[in-house]
């Protein structure tokens, strides 16, 4: 029998769950706030910790300044890095 194939979501989609789950519950978005979610979110596991915060971290603050995108993605674990 053909077993689905189990895949983790990329990180991008758990920072975007932490700050629609914090706003929808009307707590504000910050990165502690975030942060607290992840940890009960991925087990308070700081490997798959850490790329979702870089994701978090540029939902929050937005897009960086024209000109520093590859360095934006130095170290976050993407693909793009």
């Amino acid at each position: 029998m053909n077993q689905p194939i189990k895949r983790e979501p990329p990180p991008f989609m758990y920072a975007v769950e932490a700050v629609l789950g914090l706003q929808l519950k009307g707590k504000p978005v910050t990165e502690e706030t975030v942060r607290a979610w992840l940890d009960v979110a991925l087990g308070g596991n700081a490997d798959r910790i850490a790329p979702v915060m870089f994701h978090a971290r540029r939902i929050i603050n937005g897009p960086a300044p024209e000109g520093q995108d590859a360095r934006a993605h130095a170290g976050c674990g993407c693909a793009a890095g």
